[in-house]
């Protein structure tokens, strides 16, 4: 059996689903923000270990003088 609405306020389902619309475009953009974040934390790590392997190699280029 189909259900079949009578006098159905299509202003009122018209805002329902705009305000769907309006939460779901919210949600989207924490959660854009959130990886956002999540990644820009990751390459800051990723550059500090950069920074310590690059200070070593200078270290060990500069210790114990010449080569030769």
């Amino acid at each position: 059996m189909i259900y079949k609405a009578e006098n159905v306020d299509t202003d009122k389902a018209l805002e329902y689903i705009q305000t769907c619309l309006d939460i779901d475009m919210q949600r989207e953009l924490r959660e854009s923000a959130e990886v956002r974040k999540y990644h820009e934390g990751y390459r800051d790590g990723i550059e500090v270990a950069k920074s310590i392997f690059g200070c070593a190699n200078f270290e060990k280029d500069d210790v114990g003088g010449d080569k030769e």
